[in-house]
């Protein structure tokens, strides 16, 4: 994932320019591209609410807005770090998913986000990939066999 978003050149605000700011050449289509899936990680409360007089409440909010709106997205996952744990909330609409569907999604989520913890977990030094090094153009390919030859 890292070596793919360092790759986006200018950190993709080509993407914006392109979306938002040009208008269409004559004869072509307008770019209307649009995500199905919004995933926002809105960061670690854990730490921040440590030594804070607030806290985070145990009651559910509720729903943020009526299930009779069109969703913008088809899936919208929301992610944050309390209580030392990543917990994700993914919303849908019952029109579009089955719940069934959904908790296969989450499922698989868990695992994942298991494995990726794992694998980290198991390294005891941090691993370098291509773009945290100067050498322009080099594969992670390449890369790991200049560690193996110099180890």
């Amino acid at each position: 994932v890292k070596e793919g978003l360092r790759r986006l050149p200018h950190k993709g605000i080509g993407y914006g320019i392109l979306r938002y700011l040009s208008a269409p050449r004559e004869g072509e289509a307008p770019f209307i591209t649009e995500p199905e899936i919004s995933f926002n990680y809105l960061g670690q409360f854990d730490q921040d609410l440590k030594n804070n007089v607030f806290r985070m409440s145990p009651y559910s909010i509720g729903a943020s807005i009526s299930d009779t709106l069109t969703k913008r997205y088809a899936l919208d996952i929301n992610g944050m770090i309390t209580d030392g744990a990543l917990e994700l909330t993914i919303s849908y609409s019952r029109k579009t998913f089955m719940k069934k569907s959904i908790q296969i999604l989450a499922g698989l989520l868990q695992e994942s986000f298991r494995e990726v913890l794992a694998h980290c977990v198991e390294k005891e030094l941090p691993e370098l990939t291509p773009s945290d090094l100067s050498f322009q153009g080099l594969t992670a390919g390449e890369l790991d066999h200049i560690v193996e030859q110099t180890a």
